[in-house]
């Protein structure tokens, strides 16, 4: 991968247009300026019989956040129960979803590992009320959770609200696509792909619901923002840590990485690479968090490889005297069957280097 000069992102590369559609809500508010709240029906909400399946993608775009998700009422009971979806923020390693009968009892707690939330990091999320057995199973990611005795009736006609509303004004930093909501005899679905406006339309493109200053993701997608920019005077190269959700950028005494969900840059200075950098070629092996640098030195078909550990400064790897096809080379090094012979090989029709056991 060569990269030689400025090194240049842009935010909307990553976002592919079949998953470019989504709601995010505005945490931020001023006296121009409101939080975003979905009201799912509006003021045409419907009845659900026996059953009531809501169902989506979630992200959490800053999780040192609080506040509700949604909120649900039943319309045609006056002194019906509240049902919320709360994120909450813990500490650095951790938050929590919160399922409750909104002030009386916190029925349902998930634990989220920070780390693997962002933007765009979705969460599938499936809430199904049993309205007869008058209970409630939860799915968060494959994590299943079920209680009992939330004082549900036979049919439940809701209002269902994302965000921000006049009794929940605190939201965490969210977003949300793909919503179905369902029971045994309908199914509407909500693309979210709506790109202005405040009108929310289902799948058939009907009107059913209304979001008060939305931010719709689809827009993100097809008008491109300058994320960061870096330059190098000396040959650089870059990759992309698919565990992290970072890139990797690195130069013959530096390497970096960016974290392209918080936009932050970060990295450290290393000793010089015991071998000249032409091309920048690489390639990045998760399970050691660390880039493999290889080059072709002044002999024909002979190979350098350097390791850069992502995590420390140390831990620099040099690997010489190896001939052959780059990647069988890469994969025996990877499986600890090469050293450093301290010196180039000649070139062979297979590869041919030392290892461990000579």
């Amino acid at each position: 991968m060569r990269y030689i000069g400025s090194f240049i992102l842009l935010l909307c590369f990553l976002c592919l247009r079949a998953n470019a559609q989504g709601l995010e809500f505005n945490t931020y508010e001023s006296e121009t300026i409101q939080k975003t709240s979905y009201s799912v029906f509006d003021e045409n909400p419907l009845t659900f019989k026996g059953h009531l399946s809501i169902s989506y993608d979630l992200a959490i775009q800053d999780y040192g956040s609080f506040g509700y998700i949604f909120r649900l009422k039943d319309l045609k009971r006056e002194n019906a129960d509240i049902y919320s979806f709360v994120f909450s923020y813990d500490n650095d390693e951790r938050s929590y979803l919160k399922f409750n009968i909104e002030a009386k009892e916190c029925l349902i707690v998930d634990t989220l590992c920070n780390k693997k939330l962002g933007p765009r990091r979705w969460i599938p999320i499936e809430i199904s009320f049993f309205l007869k057995e008058d209970s409630v199973c939860l799915t968060i990611d494959k994590r299943q959770y079920q209680s009992g005795k939330l004082g549900l009736s036979g049919e439940l006609t809701p209002t269902i609200m994302f965000g921000s509303s006049k009794f929940s004004e605190e939201i965490p930093s969210f977003a949300i696509r793909n919503l179905v909501i369902s029971d045994m005899n309908q199914q509407i679905n909500f693309p979210l792909n709506e790109s202005s406006g405040i009108l929310v339309h289902d799948k058939q493109g009907k009107i059913r619901g209304k979001a008060i200053n939305p931010i719709w993701l689809i827009n993100k997608s097809y008008y491109w923002n300058l994320l960061h920019s870096q330059a190098s005077e000396s040959t650089a190269g870059y990759n992309y840590d698919f565990n992290s959700g970072n890139f990797v950028y690195f130069n013959s005494d530096s390497l970096y990485t960016l974290d392209i969900r918080r936009n932050i840059w970060e990295g450290y200075k290393h000793q010089p690479l015991p071998m000249k950098m032409y091309l920048g070629t690489n390639f990045f092996y998760p399970d050691s968090r660390s880039v493999y640098i290889y080059e072709v030195d002044n002999h024909a078909d002979v190979c350098t490889i350097c390791a850069l550990n992502v995590l420390t400064a140390h831990h620099i790897k040099v690997i010489r005297g190896c001939s052959g096809n780059i990647l069988n080379v890469a994969t025996d090094y990877l499986n600890g069957k090469i050293a450093d012979s301290g010196i180039g090989c000649s070139s062979h029709e297979h590869h041919q280097c030392h290892s461990h056991n000579e």
